[in-house]
């Protein structure tokens, strides 16, 4: 994964998901961004607060800033 927004569910997704490479993404503070793994963002984008530890939350933003990089 290089977090291009291309995966296999990429067609099935409306709006398209975001290219987590991206400026507009890296752009986003990592407190923007762990709101929107927590919380969720439209339709596309599942809210995992409650699923996920804390630690894990900050794991999943690590592994979104990574592939920015």
């Amino acid at each position: 994964p290089k977090g291009l927004g291309d995966g296999p569910m990429a067609k099935a997704t409306a709006p398209p998901a975001s290219r987590l490479s991206s400026p507009e993404v890296r752009s986003k503070s990592d407190q923007e961004l762990l709101k929107i793994i927590a919380d969720g963002k439209d339709a596309t984008m599942p809210a995992w607060r409650g699923l996920l530890s804390d630690q894990e939350l900050l794991d999943v933003l690590a592994y979104v800033r990574k592939l920015g990089s």
